[in-house]
Parts: C-alpha cells; sequence; structure tokens
C-alpha cells in the first residue's frame, strides 16, 4: 500500500472512531442513569453490546470511506459521495445528542429517519465510485434500520410509562407474589407447578428466612402481632452461578412490616446433589422499583430505579441504577463495576 494511501485509510478510519468518541461523552453517563430507568422493548439488547457494535461499524465505515477516497478527489462521483458521508456522520452523532443527551426518544425518531436516508444516499454515491465501499455499508444500515425500531419502541413505551414501574405485588397460585416489570411494566409470570427454591432458607439480614410457596411469616418481635413478611418478587434468572455444572436460581425478593419500609432483595438458590441451597441476600434498597434483573460475564446484574441522592422517601423512584454480584464460595457477593 502507498504511504499516501495509508494515511487516507488511517484518516477516514480516526475521523469515523472520533464521532463514535464524541458521541459516547453524552451516552455513556445517560446509559448508567437515565437509559436504566425507561421501558424498552423485548428485543433491546444489553446495554454492553452497542459499545461493540457501534466500534465495529464506524471501523467498516472509515474503510469505506477510504475506498472511495483513494479513487482521487478529483474523480467524478468521489466528492458528492464522500460529502454524503459527511452529512451522515453529522447525523448519526445527532441522534445520540437528541436521544441520550437531550433523552427525547421521539425527536431523535425523527432525526434517525433522516439519518436512514442519509445513509442509503450515501451507500448509492458509493456504489458509482467503488462497490465494496458501499457494501461495507451494509452491517451499518442494517442495524441503523434496528436502532430505528428500537427507538420508535422506547418512544412509545415511554409516552404514556412512568419512569419505574409500580411496586404492586400480584398473588399467584401457590401463594407466592411477582411483581411489575418488563417494557409496560407488565406482572411477572407466576411459575408453573412446585418450585424448590421457593421452599428453602435464604439468610437475609442475617438471620435465616425459610420460604414456603415463596412466603415467610416472622413476628417483628417476640411476642408481637406485627408480622415481618418476605415474598418472592420474581426476575428470574438461571445459569450456573457456582461453576458446579448445574443449573441455578436467582431471583427477587421484597420485605415489609414492622415499620414503613418495604426492603428488596437478591438471593440465590444453588443446586447442588442433595437440591437447592439457599444463599445469603444482598439489599437492593427500600421502596426502590425493581426492572431487570440477568447474568452477565459471570455475574448478576440487578437493574433498578431508585430516589436522586437527598429526596424523600415518599418521592417516586426516577435513577437507574444497577448492583453487580457473585458467588462466592456459595455466598453472594456485591462487586465493583
Amino acid at each position: 500500500m502507498k504511504t499516501s494511501d495509508l494515511f487516507k485509510l488511517v484518516v477516514a478510519v480516526l475521523i469515523s472512531e472520533l464521532v463514535g468518541v464524541v458521541g459516547s461523552l453524552v451516552t455513556v453517563p445517560a446509559i448508567s442513569s437515565w437509559y436504566i430507568g425507561i421501558a424498552k422493548p423485548a428485543l433491546n439488547p444489553p446495554s454492553w453490546v452497542f459499545g461493540p457494535v457501534w466500534t465495529a461499524l464506524f471501523l467498516l465505515m472509515g474503510i469505506a470511506a477510504f475506498l472511495v477516497w483513494k479513487k482521487g478527489i478529483k474523480r467524478k462521483g468521489v466528492g458528492v459521495a464522500l460529502l454524503a458521508f459527511s452529512v451522515q456522520l453529522a447525523l448519526n452523532l445527532l441522534w445520540s445528542v437528541f436521544f441520550f443527551g437531550f433523552q427525547n426518544p421521539g425527536l431523535a425518531f425523527v432525526e434517525i429517519i433522516f439519518l436512514w436516508v442519509a445513509i442509503v444516499a450515501t451507500m448509492i454515491f458509493f456504489a458509482r465510485v467503488s462497490k465494496p465501499a458501499a457494501w461495507l455499508l451494509v452491517p451499518y444500515i442494517i442495524w441503523v434500520s434496528f436502532a430505528g425500531y428500537l427507538n420508535w419502541s422506547i418512544w412509545k413505551l415511554n409516552s404514556v410509562a412512568s419512569v419505574g414501574c409500580t411496586m404492586e405485588a400480584l398473588l399467584c397460585p401457590d401463594g407466592s407474589y411477582v411483581g411489575r416489570t418488563g417494557p409496560q411494566c407488565e406482572f411477572s409470570p407466576c411459575s408453573s407447578g412446585t418450585a424448590g427454591y421457593k421452599n428453602i432458607s435464604y439468610e437475609i439480614d442475617g438471620s435465616p428466612i425459610l420460604l414456603r410457596n415463596g412466603v415467610s411469616e416472622t413476628e417483628s418481635a417476640p411476642g408481637s402481632a406485627s408480622k415481618i413478611v418476605t415474598r418472592y418478587f420474581g426476575e428470574e434468572i438461571r445459569a450456573d452461578l457456582d461453576d458446579n455444572g448445574m443449573e441455578d436460581v436467582s431471583f427477587i425478593v421484597f420485605r415489609s412490616g414492622g415499620g414503613s419500609g418495604t426492603f428488596y432483595y437478591v438471593v440465590a438458590a444453588l443446586m447442588t446433589a442433595e437440591g437447592y441451597k439457599g444463599t445469603n441476600a444482598i439489599l437492593i434498597g427500600d421502596r426502590i422499583a425493581p426492572q431487570d434483573l440477568y447474568y452477565r460475564n459471570g455475574m448478576i446484574v440487578v437493574d433498578y430505579v431508585d430516589r436522586k441522592v437527598g429526596e424523600a422517601m415518599t418521592a417516586s423512584p426516577s435513577v437507574g441504577v444497577s448492583k453487580y454480584l457473585e458467588v462466592l464460595g456459595g455466598r453472594l457477593v456485591e462487586v465493583e463495576k
């Protein structure tokens, strides 16, 4: 490769990736706060997927622009092709500002339509100069089409939904309760059949709590008529949490009574040769709104919506938060991320 071509390749890739870097300045802070707390469609990928995907797409964009640029800026069609490419790059950055910066999915959806049209125009202009360059943009247009669907779905789901699902509970036939969650704050499905992990002990606040069909009632004080009730909430995940080759279960429980709070915890039921064994519980928070529980890279991740620092407990949760947990030595531990 000629030195001049190598220079063009480096510049084209750097400019493309720079757009991604600038966009991340508004994207990353919003993902860990506002984005966690909004309702999302079922096909919405985990947040960690977006970074690697966009890095790869910007790389392909840079290579595509290089293939056009190397034909010579004076060649017919090259100038207009690179102009179209620059316009779509600017629109790409603008979408991040509208969606994550302004936190306005409606405005961002209108903008992504213009972005989609600009990408198609760029592909047409590129094809007239270099067909490989146009083909390199195919993953980009596919991803932006998918992003358009996600953008539209998020806009519609949150046009009437609050920032966090309400803390209602539905009584299941087995006596356990499930809470509201998911894109439209629907109730989690009740488990079918007898669930062994709903009938074992878990260590909550330092004391063993035996669930029966997902429920436990204990006296708030010796001889007191007041009860502390612990209930299964839902958001089950199934994975080999302790690397013993057996499928374990993790889920959320909540406790109320003995005070004004409603406290949410994550617990795990580890499968052994003798059956399920309950772990200790990790406190999520008091009167928060759980959103999602999932397993990623060997960690249990819980997304929930909490109140702002200093807000009264009567305020509605509005800030997205994530906690990361691992099973170490048969116990749940919180880890920094």
